[in-house]
C-alpha cells in the first residue's frame, strides 16, 4: 500500500494539464541526513518548482517484481548475519550488486515519457537515475575506485568491473557530479575520466545546530571525545592504545566513546556511551575538549566539522575528505592511521599546550561557518543548476 500510494502521488489526474515544472529527486534512505537537507534545498532554491521525492528502496524497487524479489533473497541470504543483526538492510545490498542497478535504470523508464520533469537529482552513486534528454545531477561522497586511493585498504576493496563500468557511465551522463569533498571530485575526475568541467567539490553541512558563540573552554584540555558507530573503520582500537600513553602523563584524561559499546565495555578513563539520540551530540562536544577520530578510511566525516563547530581541535588522520575538514597546524592535527604513537603525541601536544587547542578549535569553527553549514553548500548547488540549465535553452531554464 506504501508503494502504491506513493506512486500515485507521483501521478495525480490533478497535474494533468499543468505546466508547473517538476523536480525530480531520487535518494536511497537518509544517507546520514544528507537527503533531509538536499530535499529542503531543492524546495528553497526551486519554489516555482515541484518536487517529486523518490525513495529508490522504499518506492521503486519494491515495484520490480520478480527481479526485485529476487535480488532481495539473494542479499538476505548472502548477508544474513548482517541483516539479522539489524546492521543493513537487504536493500543495501541489493544497491551494490550490478543487477541492481540495473533493474533501477529499467524502472526509471516509467517517467520517461513525462515531459513535465525539468531536471534529475540523485544522491549517491549507488544506481543511474538519468532520463534521457533531462539534466542530471549527481551528489555523492565517494566512488569505488576511490578505495584504491587509501594506504592498506585498497586489496580489501576490489570493486566488481561491471560495477566500475555503471559509474563510470553514470558520472559521464551527469551533468555536474557534486561531491562533499574534493577527494570525491578527484576520484571522478582522475579515475573515471570525467571532465574538470563537470565535476565541483561543493562540500557538505552540518547536521546539528552550531551554537551563536563559540565555546570557550577555561579548563586544562582533558576529555577525548570519539564520535562514530563503525569503530574498526573509525580506528576505535588504536585509540584505547594511545589512550594508555597519554594517561601515564595525564592520568586524569578521559576518553567517551558515542557511537559504539555499551556501559559494559567500561575501564578506567575509557567511559563507552553507545548509540545515542541526535539531539544528545551537543552536549556531548561542549563537555569535551579534543574530539579524536583516528579513520583508517573517511570519505567525508561531518562529524569532524559538528566538533569544530563547538570549537573543538580535531585530531584525525590524513586519509580521504578529512584535510580538507581538518587543517593540520590550524585546526587540528593529523596523523598516520594506525599509527599508535602519533596519535599520542598528538592528543598529548593539545593537552600539554591549553591555548594551542583553544586556537585551533576557533580557527576549526571559523572554517565550518564558511565552507561545511548548508546554506554555503545550497548556495553552490544551486548557482550550479542555474547556469546548467541555462545551457539547455530557454525552454528548460529556471524562471
Amino acid at each position: 500500500m506504501h508503494v502504491a500510494l506513493a506512486f500515485a502521488s507521483l501521478f495525480p489526474h490533478s497535474l494533468q494539464g499543468v505546466s508547473r515544472k517538476k523536480i525530480l529527486f531520487l535518494k536511497y534512505g537518509s544517507f546520514s541526513l544528507v537527503n533531509r537537507e538536499v530535499e529542503n534545498l531543492l524546495r528553497r532554491g526551486f519554489p516555482s518548482h515541484e518536487l517529486l521525492v523518490v525513495d529508490v528502496a522504499a518506492d521503486l524497487l519494491p515495484t520490480g517484481g520478480l527481479n526485485a524479489a529476487l535480488l532481495w533473497t539473494k542479499a538476505i541470504l548472502t548477508h544474513i548475519h548482517s541483516v539479522l543483526r539489524r546492521k543493513n538492510s537487504p536493500w543495501d545490498f541489493v544497491l551494490r550488486d550490478p543487477l541492481g542497478w540495473s533493474l533501477v535504470s529499467k524502472l526509471m523508464k516509467r517517467f520517461a515519457e513525462r515531459s513535465d520533469i525539468e531536471f534529475v537529482f540523485q544522491t549517491q552513486s549507488l544506481f543511474d537515475a538519468s532520463l534521457k534528454g533531462v539534466p542530471l545531477f549527481v551528489y555523492t561522497d565517494h566512488t569505488r575506485l576511490a578505495h584504491q586511493r587509501y594506504p592498506g585498504v585498497s586489496h580489501q576493496l576490489v570493486p566488481e568491473t561491471r560495477w566500475i563500468q555503471l559509474e563510470r557511465e553514470l558520472y559521464r551522463k551527469a551533468t555536474v557530479s557534486f561531491t562533499t569533498s574534493g577527494f570525491a571530485a578527484e576520484s571522478i575526475i582522475d579515475d573515471y575520466g570525467v571532465k574538470v568541467e563537470r565535476v565541483e567539490s561543493v562540500q557538505s553541512g552540518c547536521n546539528i545546530d552550531l551554537p551563536e558563540i563559540m565555546p570557550w573552554r577555561d579548563r586544562p584540555p582533558r576529555s577525548i571525545l570519539f564520535l562514530g558507530i563503525e569503530w574498526e573503520r573509525k580506528g576505535g582500537p588504536v585509540l584505547l592504545e594511545a589512550m594508555k600513553k597519554v594517561r601515564r602523563e595525564f592520568p586524569d584524561a578521559v576518553l567517551e566513546v558515542v557511537g559504539y559499546g555499551s556501559s559494559a565495555d567500561n575501564r578506567p578513563g575509557i567511559s563507552f556511551r553507545g548509540r545515542i539520540p541526535r539531539e544528545e551530540v551537543p552536549a556531548c562536544l561542549l563537555q569535551a575538549d579534543i574530539m579524536c577520530l583516528p579513520s583508517y578510511f573517511e570519505p567525508s566525516a561531518v562529524a569532524l566539522s559538528e566538533a569544530a563547530g563547538y570549537g573543538l581541535p580535531v585530531v584525525s588522520t590524513r586519509v580521504g575528505g578529512t584535510p580538507e575538514r581538518v587543517i593540520h597546524g590550524q585546526t587540528g592535527i593529523l596523523v598516520q592511521p594506525g599509527d599508535v604513537t602519533e596519535l599520542a603525541s598528538a592528543l598529548l601536544d593539545l593537552m600539554r599546550n591549553p591555548a594551542k587547542a583553544n586556537l585551533m578549535g576557533q580557527s576549526g569553527r571559523e572554517l565550518v561557518l564558511k565552507n561545511h553549514i548548508w546554506p554555503a553548500v545550497a548556495e553552490k548547488i544551486i548557482n550550479r543548476i542555474e547556469r546548467e540549465l541555462l545551457s539547455f535553452g530557454p525552454a528548460l531554464s529556471h524562471p
